[in-house]
C-alpha cells in the first residue's frame, strides 16, 4: 500500500511516510547525535538525587552506554525500550540509545503489565531496560524481551564499556528516533514515530521563538511529566543541553516534593499540572519553603483557571504560561508568554516553525475566529519555512497515518480558534464535541465558565446519553475544601453559564469527585466519567 501524497512523499506498509524532505534546521545542532558531541566542559547539566553530571560527564556516559548497547549486539533501527522513574539513568540510556542509531521506546512505569507487553510486541522490542518494580511486574511472560535491570546490569554494564571506542554515526535526520505511545484514551495505544529531525525542530524552535519565560535559555529546568513519556525527554533533558541549561530529574511529583525540589536545587523554571502548581503557590505547608529562584513555569494538558493565574502572578511574579501540544507534533505546538496572562482559553501562538490554521470538514482554512479543526504545517516563508514535518507515521498504521496528514496538514483532531493575530484558543476535542439536540457543544467553553468560580478547583464537562435530544450537558467538579454545599454551589454555577452560555450549553447534570481518573500525561479519561461521582440535586 503505497498511496500518493500531495506533498510527495509516500505511506510504506509499516506506516511511514517515505520520501520526505524539509528544508534544514537553521539554528543550532540538527540531531541528537550531534548535540551529545558537542557537550563539554564542567558545567552541571543533569542534576537527580543521586547528584549532578557536568556536561563532559553526560557525554562520556552516552558513550558508554552506547558501547555497552553495541556490545550487546543492539544495532541501527532496533528498538529498545525503558521503563523506570525519573533519573539521571533513564536519560543517560536515552542518549545511548540516540548515539547509535536505536529507536527509543519510553514505557510510563504505571502502566500494567499487560499494557506494557502489549507495546513491546507491537514495536518488536529487542532489549527492555526496566526498574526493579517494573521487571517484576512483567515477569517472564511471552511478549518480554531481553532485559537489562537498571541500578543493576544497565549500569555494570555502561561501567565496563567505559573508554570504548563508539562508531561515529550520522544519522539521516528522517531515521526513526523514538516511538512515542499516544496514551490510548480510547482502543489500543498507537506508536508514533519521532525523527532527529522533528524531535531537533522543536527544541531548536522553540529556543529561537523569542517568547522568553520558559523558553529563556540557561535555565535549571524540573520538569514533573515522566521522562519515559518523550515530550518530557524534549521538554527536559534535550532543551538543557541544547541551550546551555540545567535539566533537574525530580524523583517526586506531589506538590510538597516537588516544591522541595525547587529550594534544593534551584530549579528556575517549572513544567508541570495545573494542580500542582495550584497547591505550591497556595498551600500553607509551602509558605515556609524558600520558592524565590522560580522565574517561569508553564503547563498543559488542562487550562489554567484565572485563581490560579492570579495565586502564581502574586507567588513567583510572571504569568503562568499556557503549552498546547500534542504526542504527533512533537510536544508543544503552542504557547503563551510570561508578561501577559493570555485570553480566557487561549493557549498563546504557534511556534515559529509552524503555521497553524482552523480547518473546516472539508480541510478549508477557515477566516480568523471561526472554529474548526487546528491543523499542522510548515510556515511558508521565513528562516524556518518548509522545515516542519511534524511526527513520521504510526507504526505499522498506514491507514491512520494516511488520516492524520490528509491535504497535506497534521490533523490535531483538537477543535479550537485561531484569531486575525495568530491566537490560538481550544474548545474542545474533536471527538469530545457533544451534539445536544443537533447543536454542537464544546466541553472547553463549558469548562472555562465552570473554572472561573472560586470555589471550583477543577471542572471537567462530557455529554451523557439522552434519549430525546441524543445527549445532555454534564459537568464533573472537583471543589475546594471551602467551597459552599454542593446544591448551593451548582445553583450559582447554573446561573454563571446561564449568564455566559446559549441555553443549551448549560450543563443540565451535575456531579462531584474527589478526583478524575487520568493518563499519564494528567489528561481526563472522559469516557469513565459516566458512573463516577455524587450526583447533586440542586
Amino acid at each position: 500500500m503505497d498511496k500518493e501524497q500531495t506533498s510527495g512523499w509516500t505511506i510504506a506498509p509499516n506506516g511511514m511516510r517515505q520520501g520526505l524532505t524539509a528544508a534544514a534546521i537553521p539554528v543550532g545542532a540538527r540531531t541528537i547525535p550531534a548535540l551529545i558531541a558537542g557537550l563539554a566542559g564542567d558545567q552541571p547539566l543533569l542534576i537527580d538525587r543521586d547528584g549532578q553530571l557536568s556536561r563532559a560527564e553526560v557525554r562520556s556516559r552516552a558513550e558508554a552506554g552506547a558501547a555497552a548497547l553495541l556490545a550487546a549486539g543492539i544495532q541501527r533501527g532496533d528498538r529498545v525500550a525503558a521503563s523506570a522513574g525519573t533519573g539521571n539513568a533513564l536519560i543517560l540510556a536515552f542518549l545511548a540509545v540516540q548515539r547509535i542509531g536505536a529507536i527509543w521506546v519510553g514505557l510510563n512505569a504505571s502502566l500494567t503489565g499487560p499494557e506494557m507487553r502489549a507495546i513491546l510486541q507491537d514495536c518488536g522490542a529487542r532489549l527492555l531496560l526496566a526498574a526493579d518494580p517494573v521487571a517484576e511486574k512483567l515477569g517472564t511472560a511471552p511478549g518480554v524481551p531481553m532485559l537489562w535491570r537498571f541500578g543493576s546490569e544497565w549500569e555494570a554494564r555502561v561501567t565496563a564499556s567505559t573508554g570504548q571506542p563508539v562508531p561515529d554515526y550520522a544519522p539521516d535526520p528522517f531515521d526513526p528516533a523514538a516511538i512515542a505511545y499516544t496514551s490510548g484514551t480510547t482502543g489500543q495505544p498507537k506508536g508514533a514515530v519521532h525523527t532527529n529531525h522533528s524531535i531537533m525542530t522543536f527544541v531548536q524552535g522553540g529556543l529561537a521563538s523569542g517568547l522568553g519565560g520558559h523558553w529563556t535559555p540557561g535555565l535549571r529546568r524540573g520538569i514533573t511529566i515522566p521522562l519515559t513519556i518523550l515530550n518530557g525527554m524534549n521538554f527536559g533533558p534535550l532543551t538543557a543541553m541544547a541551550d546551555g541549561g540545567v535539566c533537574v530529574a525530580m524523583d517526586r511529583v506531589d506538590s510538597l516534593g516537588v516544591a522541595e525540589w525547587i529550594e534544593r536545587a534551584g530549579i528556575e523554571m517549572l513544567g508541570s499540572t495545573p494542580t500542582t502548581i495550584l497547591d505550591i503557590v497556595t498551600r500553607p505547608e509551602m509558605a515556609a519553603l524558600d520558592l524565590s529562584s522560580l522565574r517561569f513555569a508553564f503547563t498543559g494538558g488542562a487550562a489554567g483557571s484565572a485563581a490560579l493565574r492570579d495565586a502564581f502572578r502574586v507567588r513567583v511574579g510572571s504569568e503562568l504560561c499556557e503549552v498546547y501540544g500534542m504526542t504527533e507534533s512533537p510536544s508543544g505546538v503552542t504557547s503563551s508568554t510570561a508578561d501577559r496572562a493570555p485570553e480566557p482559553g487561549g493557549v498563546g501562538r504557534a511556534l515559529p516553525h509552524i503555521e497553524l490554521r482552523a480547518l473546516d470538514a472539508e480541510g478549508a482554512v477557515l477566516a480568523p475566529g471561526e472554529a474548526g479543526e487546528l491543523c499542522l504545517r510548515a510556515v511558508q516563508d521565513g528562516p524556518w519555512a518548509g522545515v516542519y514535518t511534524g511526527f513520521l507515521g504510526y507504526w505499522n498504521r498506514p491507514d491512520e497515518t494516511e488520516k492524520t496528514f490528509a491535504g497535506g496538514w497534521l490533523h490535531t483532531g483538537d477543535m479550537g480558534t485561531v484569531d486575525a493575530l495568530g491566537n490560538v484558543a481550544i474548545v474542545g476535542r474533536k471527538k469530545d464535541m457533544i451534539i445536544r439536540g443537533g447543536a454542537n457543544v464544546y466541553p472547553a467553553e463549558v469548562e472555562r465558565v465552570l473554572a472561573g468560580h472560586p470555589a471550583v478547583l477543577e471542572a471537567v464537562v462530557a455529554g451523557l446519553p439522552d434519549a430525546r435530544l441524543g445527549e445532555t450537558v454534564a459537568a464533573w467538579l472537583r471543589l475546594r475544601p471551602e467551597a459552599p454545599a454542593p446544591a448551593v454551589l451548582v445553583r450559582e454555577l447554573e446561573a454563571l453559564c446561564r449568564d455566559q452560555l446559549s441555553r443549551y450549553k448549560v450543563p443540565v447534570n451535575w456531579f462531584t469527585l474527589d478526583d478524575f481518573p487520568r493518563n499519564a500525561m494528567n489528561k481526563v479519561l472522559k469516557d469513565r466519567l459516566p458512573g463516577l461521582g455524587t450526583p447533586v440535586a440542586w
